[in-house]
């Protein structure tokens, strides 16, 4: 969150990126990574090629919901302490 208590997505940047398989063989994958405000840079990965658009916008919003819940929780924990 940002000094405004914004959670906008940004920078978003899509990847293929090899990686090594356990039996040394050569996957690719592919990685989301952005910022939800001033806090990331965030990585996803998927095995093999892009996913659909509408996961990677659900898992983005995934993680900014665990960075809400995050964010709420301290709040009330430096306000009872």
């Amino acid at each position: 969150m940002d000094s405004n208590g914004s959670y906008a997505v940004s920078n978003v940047i899509v990847r293929q990126s090899p990686q090594l398989g356990p039996t040394g063989a050569v996957t690719q994958t592919t990685v989301v990574s952005f910022m939800v405000g001033e806090h990331g840079p965030f990585s996803l990965t998927w095995p093999g090629p892009a996913p659909a658009p509408s996961d990677v916008v659900a898992a983005i919003t995934a993680q900014v919901e665990r960075i809400r819940a995050l964010a709420t929780g301290i709040d009330q924990l430096n306000r009872t302490a």
